[in-house]
């Protein structure tokens, strides 16, 4: 870990990665934001079977998300940025995000929410911000975690419905739509994935 006056060698790229880190804790808080509106209208859905710890476990994931943004806007605003940021921020950003999608996922439309629904955006999402910390390793780090977790919830949601064995299921939302899913999607997704951070 270098300090800040370690990091003032090279002052443009200094500046350049506070002013990406800030703005991605910026967006971050509006994706905590919509992540938590989705969560309370779950939650009251569901209301009537009991506040499950599922809920609690949601909101400690959001909380930490926030407390993390709102640090990182208090340094960058004292011109302070520590090198260890662009690993670790990325990885909790995404093992947050991966934690609240599996457990919205339980309570319902699992395959129409981890396969068809924001899980793939919101990754995309933090894979794409991730160029703003102007650094190649930590790009390829953030893309390569991003694979690997959205490859594990593509798979549990596979075994939990059995496409393995199938190759396909038919999955009905709660608006009546029919949905196709096969796993060679979910592959091509993580694909791409791999393919974004590689440009």
């Amino acid at each position: 870990m270098k300090s800040p006056e370690n990091q003032q060698s090279n002052p443009y790229l200094h500046n350049l990665r506070i002013q990406g880190e800030r703005a991605i804790a910026i967006i971050r808080l509006f994706v905590i934001a919509m992540i938590l509106l989705f969560a309370v209208v779950i939650m009251l859905e569901t209301i009537d079977s009991g506040i499950k710890v599922d809920f609690f476990i949601e909101i400690i994931c959001i909380v930490v998300a926030t407390i993390l943004s709102l640090w990182i806007i208090r340094i960058t605003k004292q011109k302070i940025y520590y090198d260890w940021m662009k690993y670790l921020v990325p990885f909790l950003d995404i093992t947050l995000l991966s934690i609240v999608i599996y457990i919205i996922s339980l309570h319902g439309e699992s395959t129409l929410l981890v396969m068809h629904g924001a899980a793939p955006l919101l990754y995309f999402v933090f894979l794409v911000l991730s160029a703003l910390r102007n650094s190649i390793s930590s790009v390829i780090v953030t893309g390569v975690y991003i694979s690997l977790s959205y490859g594990l919830l593509s798979l549990l949601s596979a075994m939990e419905f059995r496409l393995m064995e199938t190759g396909y299921n038919v999955f009905t939302s709660s608006l009546g739509m029919k949905i196709i899913i096969m796993p060679d999607d979910e592959i091509i997704k993580i694909v791409i994935f791999g393919m974004v951070t590689a440009l």
